[in-house]
């Protein structure tokens, strides 16, 4: 800026004395405003940088999830920021997602599951849901989402359902000990709580026999029997 960069007439011409001579002064570099090219396909994105009058020389090119494969997902100097003509301009480039194919976890444990899934770059979601099952031995994944062989974005959370082993039924028997009371049979839970699995509609008579159903998966519960809510019995069932 400030420098002639132009004259007439030309240097080393011969002129008369006290002819003019005229100069152009440089105002500067000129100064344009960067194109937006975000979502461009590469070549499109070249092509209107180069010919606005940027440098375009480096290209970078990273996965992305938001863009697709070859589409312009970033670039500096940012879009609409006014720079020197001739500026270089970086561009980021998306090779497309970063994804992975999720392994088969069903019938493998947590450990074995954990080791699975870091190898695929994945992570075990902390929700696992334990359920009974009837096709797979307690301690063992028997669902899984994102489902077996699927593809799935890197560092996704792969969440679990594992067995408590296939539900059994067993009978508690029980003869009533008092002449009109009210009876309740209750069985723990696999927490330990104890849930109520009988309780009469009616006053019962004393010597009444009383048989209750009751399911759980493998394991042994106590149960307790209350008459009035007097606690007349207590015992434990192994299914």
């Amino acid at each position: 800026e400030g420098r002639i960069i132009s004259q007439t007439p030309a240097a080393n011409q011969t002129v008369k004395k006290g002819s003019a001579v005229g100069v152009v002064v440089s105002s500067g570099p000129r100064v344009i405003r960067v194109s937006a090219v975000i979502g461009f396909y590469e070549a499109e994105a070249v092509s209107k940088l180069t010919k606005a009058g940027f440098d375009v020389s480096e290209i970078k090119y990273e996965n992305n999830s938001e863009y697709g494969n070859g589409q312009v997902f970033a670039q500096s100097p940012e879009g609409g920021t006014q720079v020197v003509e001739g500026t270089k301009v970086i561009l980021y480039v998306s090779l497309g997602k970063d994804s992975t194919t999720v392994p088969n976890l069903l019938g493998k444990t947590i450990a074995e599951a954990k080791t699975l899934l870091s190898s695929a770059g994945l992570n075990l979601s902390g929700n696992i849901t334990y359920e009974p099952s009837n096709s797979y031995s307690a301690g063992l994944i028997f669902k899984q989402t994102p489902t077996a062989y699927s593809e799935a974005d890197k560092n996704t959370e792969v969440v679990l359902v594992v067995s408590l082993g296939n539900l059994i039924t067993k009978t508690i028997d029980y003869k009533v000990k008092s002449a009109d009371v009210k009876v309740e049979i209750s069985l723990q839970d696999k927490d330990g709580n104890y849930i109520s699995e009988y309780l009469s509609g009616s006053t019962e008579n004393a010597g009444k026999k009383i048989t209750v159903s009751v399911t759980r998966t493998p394991g042994t519960y106590s149960y307790v029997v209350t008459e009035n809510g007097i606690q007349t019995d207590s015992g434990s069932v192994s299914f």
